[in-house]
């Protein structure tokens, strides 16, 4: 606001067309499951350990614990590949909408699925039920996708909003997968480097938690 007591507004421009409200929207959920699948697939991997009581044989395997971790991770990645190929298909069917940027988006999805397969697998350690893992996963994506910006931009929800979408991942993933579909006016170099740093710390923390978690069945 001016001395003269004029208001001055600026519009900035953040796609470069009018986005129908249900391709939008769609495109949002398509986060939304892009988190709950690696979250679920990530805790089942691990809370079937438990439910099949095989947990004393990871102890037995030749290969070293960060290893087997690491082909659980890929394992599930894959799945939500699966999943996600799934949710596009129809997608696309209903709206005929499609990525315009195909390598960033496909790198997205490995990031975000990674992000969250980590994080699942070390809930799944410790819950040990596949109930409880369902409903954490659910109840956790929902959390973070509207904590994310999934129902709309933040910036209508005042400062602690903002200030917890900031570290939120599903905020940075809504925003590179919806570039991918419509392009527009976003800081990609701040959604991947997020994005990778996030994932580097859950990969990180999932191993060492794995590893320590195998080493404490081997003294029992």
């Amino acid at each position: 606001m001016r001395n003269g007591g004029n208001i001055i507004i600026a519009e900035t421009t953040v796609y470069e067309q009018d986005i129908p409200w249900d391709t939008g929207f769609g495109v949002s959920v398509f986060v939304f499951g892009l988190v709950l699948s690696g979250l679920l697939f990530g805790m089942l991997s691990m809370t079937s350990e438990w439910e099949n009581k095989t947990t004393k044989l990871l102890k037995l395997s030749p290969y070293p614990a960060g290893i087997t971790a690491t082909g659980k991770i890929i394992a599930n990645i894959i799945k939500c590949f699966v999943s996600g190929l799934v949710f596009l298909i129809i997608f696309f069917l209903i709206s005929k909408a499609l990525p315009v940027h195909t390598l960033p988006f496909s790198l997205s999805l490995l990031l975000v699925y990674g992000i969250f397969v980590c994080v699942g697998m070390c809930i799944g350690i410790y819950i040990k039920s596949t109930l409880t893992a369902f409903l954490i996963s659910i109840a956790t994506a929902l959390a973070l996708w509207v904590g994310g910006g999934g129902f709309g931009p933040l910036s209508y929800f005042g400062d602690i909003a903002n200030a917890l979408g900031s570290i939120n991942p599903a905020t940075y993933a809504i925003e590179v997968v919806r570039w991918c579909y419509f392009n527009g006016n976003v800081n990609l170099a701040a959604g991947f480097t997020f994005l990778s740093l996030a994932f580097i710390a859950a990969f990180s923390l999932i191993i060492f938690i794995y590893t320590r978690w195998v080493r404490s069945e081997e003294v029992r």
